[in-house]
């Protein structure tokens, strides 16, 4: 709750919790609009959706993020919630990376890098 703000002042603090999950998504779907109006869009196309800009990446991460968030909002012990609500940002980041690790390996110059990636990180990369 902010400071100052009492339960009895028609918010309760598990109502913040869930107003705090659900606003950040309103910002994500404005700036998807806005995208959207400058012709790469979120429906302009089905590969955007295999291959998604980066706003629509955020948005598929945040909604995971989000659902997980209200499940633990809405579980039996407030405490308990606020506690782990510290890890949404580490699970958006996660799901982030995942969606990006989608994209590369659909794409042929992503699975290249990839492969690089790989190489390098096993230190099994020659110079050529």
């Amino acid at each position: 709750m902010p400071v100052g703000m009492r339960e009895t002042d028609g918010l309760t603090r598990r109502g913040f919790l869930r107003l705090a999950v659900v606003l950040p998504l309103i910002g994500m779907v404005v700036a998807a609009v806005v995208r959207a109006q400058g012709g790469h869009g979120v429906g302009s196309a089905t590969s955007d959706w295999w291959r998604p800009f980066s706003v629509t990446r955020g948005i598929i991460a945040y909604l995971g993020v989000a659902a997980w968030a209200w499940g633990v909002v809405s579980g039996p012990r407030l405490s308990e919630a606020t506690r782990r609500l510290w890890y949404a940002p580490l699970l958006y980041v996660a799901l982030g990376l995942a969606l990006l690790s989608v994209m590369a390996v659909t794409h042929e110059e992503g699975v290249r890098a990839l492969r690089s990636g790989v190489k390098l990180g096993l230190g099994t990369a020659t110079w050529r």
